[in-house]
């Protein structure tokens, strides 16, 4: 998944990242992700969903 990320930051792809949850306790926990993202040094504005704004004009 890393080198995915560093070659999605490479060519400024758009992400949108989610919990991807088998139970509902893990609903919206993002932890796992953003340790990775952080790790690449993956860029926050190639994230879509980190606002509601954000996610409207992408998908205007």
């Amino acid at each position: 998944m890393k080198i995915l990320l560093k070659y999605c930051a490479q060519h400024q792809t758009n992400l949108i990242i989610n919990s991807d949850a088998h139970i509902a306790n893990d609903v919206g926990n993002h932890k796992y992700v953003h340790q990775i993202l952080t790790e690449v040094n993956f860029p926050s504005t190639l994230i879509v969903n980190t606002s509601v704004d954000k996610f409207k004009k992408f998908i205007d």
